[in-house]
């Protein structure tokens, strides 16, 4: 019998003094079989609606395709075409991972694009610069591309 009263929520003072007044606990539980269903249900799309839009990532089913091709051609001939096509048919990728790769392309204006991205995520501080990605600034630094070391520079202070 003890084990009964155990499995039950325990109620506050101020609940147990509302159900003596008389007065209705606010639940925001169902009450009913069907409308628990129904509840049940309603959660269960949201989390698959909220999984999907956040799984998607930029560009949906084509931009996975492309930023997975730009991880697996990463250190070969063909790492710069899969940079292009990324951002020729998504734009310039938000992921940080992605803008990371996208620094080893080789391509110019490429790698502009990636700083500058990575600059306005640091400034709006969605950014932080972890080890990996500081490194790669620290090289690009030193180029002697004025505008590639500006933008490193403008990362690495702060």
């Amino acid at each position: 019998m003890s084990d009964d009263r155990d499995a039950r929520p325990k109620l506050s003072f101020s609940e147990l003094d509302k159900r003596r007044r008389g007065e209705k606990l606010g639940t925001d539980e169902p009450r009913g079989r069907r409308a628990s269903h129904e509840q049940a249900r309603a959660r269960s799309q949201a989390l698959s609606q909220a999984d999907a839009a956040f799984s998607a990532g930029q560009g949906g089913a084509v931009g996975e395709r492309l930023a997975r091709a730009m991880r697996d051609q990463h250190g070969t001939s063909d790492f710069p075409l899969a940079c292009r096509n990324y951002s020729e048919e998504i734009g310039v990728p938000r992921d940080p991972s992605l803008l990371g790769l996208m620094l080893d392309s080789g391509e110019r204006d490429l790698v502009v694009a990636a700083l500058e991205a990575l600059l306005e995520a640091k400034n709006s501080g969605s950014l932080e610069i972890g080890s990996g990605l500081r490194s790669q600034l620290r090289l690009l630094e030193q180029a002697r591309d004025d505008t590639l070391a500006g933008l490193s520079e403008d990362l690495l202070q702060g």
